[in-house]
């Protein structure tokens, strides 16, 4: 008992720099004050505060052992220094090593003869608690006891280098993480609003213009194909089309409902495809007669329904805002037309089905938060 305090205090006494000097040889006082095959030398290396404690628990342990407890601190070990047998190594029972890796306490256990090597992990959930403190400590009692029975601890020291070199190799050959995917402000959902200006009818007809409207639009998912729900809403600027064989003024409104999928190109780059129905609330003015002889007849609204489809490049800008070009095609279902009875022109809606008329929107907005 008392050789092993006289260690403990060699560790954090004026005496700790000899005690270092004993591991070298029979100097200091780890060696002087026993029988040098009873030695237990344990070198240290987890920090000043928990070296103490960790010291405190192990001579405790072994306080009922026949051996000298000889404690010092320093720097990690190496694996090198703890395989290769140093020239003419001091006599002990055990040579113990402990020091602190990543988020495991290492602890190599050599024998007298420094031909077997015993390695431990104990792992650091919440650092060197009492609970790891108590793990590492009790397997260096349980080494020493076994090795003062006699017992074979570890492997070999040809086959400790051989474990440490599969250690390094699997380690180096564990494939590098890939990059995390930049994260987008629209990985779950999204709802853009904007202004719109659309032009429609490029194809002909009574249905010819611009309109400046409202578009809003839904995209959720976190997939590269997304689903898309669009809504547009706007006022058909006034016009003056030709209906043979009348000019009419035409102005009014229009409904769109679209339904589809966004192609994720990038972290700004989206291709909407998108199919719906609308409807254009159409108000025809003053017509005017072309042909001679002839009364135009206006002054009444009509509904016109249709269907349609777009291809949509949306591309996003900074602060949320984004610039949206489309495509469209819209198929008329009914068509306003100009019929002349006794010499009189007037409106009348006749099935058109499928008419195709081409037309482009252009949008700017922005992302809500």
């Amino acid at each position: 008992m008392l050789a092993i305090l006289l260690g403990v205090v060699a560790l954090f006494g004026p005496a700790g720099a000899v005690a270092a000097q004993g591991r070298q040889g029979m100097t200091g006082p780890c060696f002087e004050r026993s029988v040098p095959s009873r030695v237990v030398d344990v070198h240290l290396s987890v920090g000043a505060e928990k070296a103490a404690h960790l010291a405190e628990t192990i001579a405790g342990l072994l306080s009922n052992m026949e051996v000298t407890l000889c404690l010092t601190k320093g720097p990690p070990v190496t694996v090198d220094r703890i395989a290769n047998v140093p020239f003419a190594p001091a006599p002990s029972v055990a040579r113990i090593w402990i020091h602190r890796g990543t988020k495991v306490l290492k602890i190599y256990v050599v024998n007298g003869v420094w031909d077997r090597i015993l390695e431990r992990r104990v792992p650091l959930r919440r650092g060197i608690d009492e609970v790891a403190v108590e793990e590492g400590a009790h397997i260096v009692q349980s080494s020493v006891e076994a090795l003062l029975a006699g017992a074979l601890l570890g492997v070999t020291r040809p086959e400790f280098m051989k474990a440490q070199m599969r250690e390094k190799e699997e380690a180096s050959s564990v494939a590098p993480t890939p990059p995390a995917r930049p994260s987008r402000p629209d990985e779950t959902l999204r709802v853009d609003m904007g202004l719109r200006f659309a032009s429609r009818g490029l194809g002909g007809g009574a249905v010819l213009g611009h309109s400046l409207g409202f578009l809003g639009a839904v995209t959720w998912g976190r997939g590269d194909l997304r689903p898309v729900l669009a809504m547009t809403l706007g006022y058909i600027l006034p016009s003056t089309p030709t209906a043979a064989p009348v000019v009419v003024e035409t102005q009014g409104g229009e409904a769109r409902l679209l339904v589809g999928g966004a192609w994720v190109l990038g972290p700004n780059t989206e291709v909407w495809g998108l199919v719906g129905a609308g409807v254009d609330v159409q108000w025809i003015g003053a017509a005017a007669a072309v042909e001679p002889g002839t009364l135009g007849v206006g002054d009444q609204t009509e509904w016109l329904p249709f269907a349609m489809g777009s291809i949509t490049l949306r591309q996003s800008l900074v602060a949320g805002f984004f610039l949206s070009l489309a495509v469209e095609g819209h198929f008329d279902i009914l068509d306003l037309r100009y019929v002349v009875d006794n010499g009189v022109a007037a409106p009348e809606i006749v099935d058109d089905p499928w008419r195709f008329q081409p037309g482009m929107s252009l949008s700017v907005g922005a992302a809500l938060p």
